[in-house]
């Protein structure tokens, strides 16, 4: 059974936070309006955790405030590949989204029952954005295929919210939809990192290097997740 260690053990960052204790291999964080939950191994020692937590203070907050406001009001901006459209809603028989990148607008038709509905509206969305992802990544990793060494096996799109990108040893590629709300490189840097997993399964000099080769801007577009990654979870 997991076990909860009490908030007086952790620090204090000005959100609520909960620290479940069981067996696994990595540290995972989920925010949410209601504060952090962290996952960690009962072997991790708390003042590791403690410190980890500290650096990722300022990131913790913002998808804290981020998650308690974007429940309380429907959205009325959208990010698209690292732009920040403004939204409307409009009644209409079908779900739908439409772009307008020339003038910097989106429109999303929802049932008229959702017009209103925060909730609602925010399900549509990731919806509509889990499609336009699938198509938006399967255009990269085509990109990618002539350089490839190795090609995976297979990709699914994922929906973690600790992670961007996994690689698992049977060459099986996950990657995480809310990437389309990122900048295109920043898309192809999280694509070409889980790519070079295929060779590396590692971060060793030889994945970095391998990295670069596929995606030589990768350092400022993983400087630009470090920053800016909080936001695209906007939409929970």
């Amino acid at each position: 059974m997991p076990r909860a260690v009490p908030a007086s053990s952790l620090p204090d960052l000005g959100l609520p936070l909960t620290l479940v204790r069981r067996p696994r291999k990595r540290v995972s964080l989920r925010v949410g309006a209601a504060g952090a939950e962290l996952i960690a191994d009962p072997s991790v020692p708390v003042a590791w955790l403690a410190a980890w937590l500290k650096q990722k203070q300022g990131w913790l907050i913002e998808r804290y405030h981020a998650a308690r406001r974007a429940g309380q009001t429907p959205p009325d901006s959208l990010l698209w590949q690292g732009r920040a459209l403004a939204l409307a809603c409009a009644a209409g028989s079908r779900a739908g989204l439409r772009l307008s990148l020339d003038d910097g607008t989106a429109c999303l038709s929802v049932p008229a029952r959702e017009l209103g509905d925060a909730e609602a509206i925010r399900a549509r969305l990731s919806s509509l954005l889990r499609s336009r992802a699938r198509v938006l990544f399967d255009e990269c990793l085509a990109a990618f295929g002539p350089s490839l060494m190795r090609k995976p096996a297979a990709w699914r799109l994922s929906s973690a919210r600790s992670r961007w990108g996994s690689c698992n040893a049977a060459g099986v590629v996950r990657l995480n939809w809310r990437l389309v709300m990122a900048p295109p490189a920043v898309l192809a840097y999280v694509v070409a990192h889980e790519l070079a997993h295929l060779i590396h399964m590692n971060h060793s000099a030889a994945f970095w290097s391998e990295v670069d080769r596929l995606h030589p801007s990768w350092r400022a577009d993983r400087d630009w997740l470090k920053t800016h990654g909080a936001s695209l979870f906007s939409l929970g």
